[in-house]
C-alpha cells in the first residue's frame, strides 16, 4: 500500500479515535455526577448494573482491537 495512504488513515483514525474519546469520557463524567448524594438517591445494587455495563462494553472494546480474537467469516466443510 502507499505509504501516504497509509498516513491518511491513520491521520483519520486518530482525528475520530480523539473526538470519540473524548466523547465518551464526558458521557462518564456525567454518570459520575449521579454519585451526588444532594441530588440523587440510589441503591449498591444500581452502583452494580451501571460499572458492569460499562466494564462489559469496556472489554468489548478491548476484543474489537484485539488481533489475536479476530474470527474470520466464511464456511468449511
Amino acid at each position: 500500500m502507499n505509504s501516504n495512504y497509509k498516513k491518511e488513515r491513520h491521520d483519520a483514525f486518530k482525528r475520530l479515535a480523539e473526538k470519540r474519546v473524548t466523547k465518551a469520557l464526558r458521557a462518564i463524567e456525567s454518570v459520575s455526577k449521579l454519585s451526588d448524594p444532594k441530588n440523587y438517591t440510589y441503591t449498591d445494587e444500581d452502583i452494580k448494573k451501571i460499572c458492569s455495563v460499562l466494564d462489559n462494553e469496556i472489554q468489548k472494546l478491548k476484543q474489537s482491537f484485539s488481533t489475536e480474537n479476530k474470527e474470520e467469516l466464511g464456511f468449511k466443510l
